[in-house]
């Protein structure tokens, strides 16, 4: 198609779907379809090869098909991004923590299973208040700051409502402790 400008390829093809009928149409995509079938190995080892050689092009055509199709689609393009965000929340922010503790210089780590594990033996309640926890409300709380010298590992880890933790910012737990018994005295 010898059409450079997208809205007008699609046109051409609106209008010579159009004038044909019902059964051309039908024969047509017989046709497509047994050659894409007698083909389909060749044709995917040529998309492969394809992809190899211009992988950057490939992926700058994405990123614009992309941001093309969420232009079209705005409520769409919310509602799944909505869904792939509460479908990943709680590994995003997983990694998001582990990343700040990585860039504070922070020893030692941790996955995902063992701080899971520290929640489950928590009950799901906030180390200092014993508030209810859930994913949104967990944070991640290190019991010895990690900029005290604190590590990142599971053993200095404990879950936190984002209010005790935000609280409790530097200090340690001792310290905290005292501030909050100061508080409800």
């Amino acid at each position: 198609m010898p059409f450079k400008d997208p809205e007008v390829r699609r046109q051409y093809v609106r209008d010579r779907r159009a004038r044909q009928t019902p059964e051309q149409r039908a024969a047509y995509n017989k046709q497509c379809s047994e050659y894409g079938k007698k083909n389909r190995a060749k044709r995917s080892a040529y998309q492969r090869e394809w992809i190899r050689k211009n992988r950057a092009k490939k992926s700058a055509y994405s990123v614009k098909a992309n941001k093309r199709w969420k232009e079209r689609h705005p409520e769409e393009a919310k509602r799944r991004a909505k869904i792939q965000y509460e479908r990943h929340f709680p590994r995003i922010k997983f990694n998001v923590q582990r990343r700040k503790a990585r860039l504070r210089g922070a020893e030692g780590s941790h996955t995902r299973k063992e701080w899971l594990a520290k929640v489950i033996e928590h009950r799901w309640l906030c180390f200092y208040c014993k508030a209810e926890l859930t994913i949104e409300t967990l944070t991640k709380d290190h019991l010895i700051p990690i900029v005290r010298g604190g590590r990142d590992d599971v053993g200095n880890l404990a879950p936190a409502c984002l209010s005790c933790n935000a609280s409790k910012q530097d200090k340690t737990v001792e310290e905290f402790v005292k501030i909050l018994s100061s508080k409800l005295s």
